[in-house]
Order: C-alpha cells, then structure tokens, then sequence
C-alpha cells in the first residue's frame, strides 16, 4: 500500500516538474522572440544629425497678486452658530444621561 503512495508520490511530482520544464522552454522561446525584434527595431531607427543648442530665454516670473479678502460670516461657518451650540449640549446631555444609567445599574 505505501508502495502505491510512494509511486503515485514521484508521478506526481514527475509530473510538475516535466510542466516546470515545457513553461521554461516556452518562456525562454517569447524571451528570444522578444530580444530578436528588439535588435531588428535597433537597426531600423535612423541616426539624427546633432542641431545646434538654442539659447532659451528664462522666463519671466508672474506678478506678484495681492491675498483675497476673507470675511468671516455665520453662513461659513454654521458650527459656531447659537442654535448649533444649544443642539450639541443638548446631545452631550442626553449621551451623558445614557451614560449615567448605564452606570447606575451595577
């Protein structure tokens, strides 16, 4: 019975590396393929003759602008308002209430 186990065993990994080596042989024929159209494109791409450099201007910085006005109002920042101010205690106190029954059960 182990006899069988151990045949099956090396089969299998016969097998897996008989698939190692048919990938690596793929592999390698792309790769050639690959490196033999890269040399064909090297010999088809045409030398440019060297022009003369140009002398580029620097250019010119932007004036300089003056910072926008902000002005604060209560429409930008809502947060701040009186009635934002009453809605977050009244939900600090109700969490607070919840807390404390929760506290005063043990």
């Amino acid at each position: 019975m182990v006899l069988f186990a151990a045949i099956g065993l090396l089969m299998w990994i016969g097998f897996l590396f008989a698939a190692w080596v048919l990938c690596m042989i793929l592999w390698l024929l792309c790769q050639s393929v690959v490196w033999l159209m890269d040399l064909h494109a090297a010999h088809a791409r045409r030398k440019k003759a060297s022009a003369p450099k140009r002398v580029v201007q620097p250019a010119r910085k932007a004036p300089a602008r003056k910072p926008a006005v902000r002005e604060v109002t209560s429409d930008i920042m809502p947060k701040w308002t009186p009635a934002h101010r009453r809605y977050v205690n009244r939900d600090r106190a109700d969490w607070q209430k919840q807390f404390d029954a929760l506290d005063s059960r043990r």
